[in-house]
């Protein structure tokens, strides 16, 4: 999961500037390349500090605010607030691109719960996979 964090607010950024576009909106080359430029840092800033907000607490509720939610609002968020920064003003067209980006980036975490369950059921970790699935 580590190797693709970087690259999911890239993504969201692009798709912010890709709603803007297919709205007809002219792209400014200096705002698109400092939206995508700083998309990266923002996310993971906010990743890091969500996880060190969260510790090491072994809680299936915190486990899906600070691993699941934050993070995919925060996307959603970066995918509207890219548009909005190129547009100038508020489209829904935006939210309606980045919600399902944000939604499949929240299953990837899931997913890789998933794949470690086994050694946390064994290790006697309540997380939020062990939750879910008997």
């Amino acid at each position: 999961m580590k190797a693709i964090d970087p690259f999911l607010p890239v993504l969201a950024a692009a798709l912010g500037l890709a709603a803007a576009h297919a709205d007809g909106v002219a792209l400014d080359p200096l705002k698109a390349v400092g939206a995508l430029l700083l998309a990266a840092p923002a996310f993971m800033g906010f990743r890091r500090t969500t996880l060190r907000v969260a510790g090491d607490i072994a809680n299936p509720v915190t486990e899906f605010i600070f691993a699941l939610l934050l993070p995919g609002l925060f996307l959603l968020v970066l995918v509207s607030g890219t548009d909005h920064f190129v547009r100038g003003a508020w489209s829904w067209s935006a939210f309606a691109v980045g919600l399902p980006f944000a939604l499949l980036a929240v299953c990837l975490p899931l997913m890789c719960g998933f794949e470690a369950r086994a050694a946390d059921l064994e290790a006697g970790r309540d997380t939020l996979a062990a939750a879910i699935a008997p």
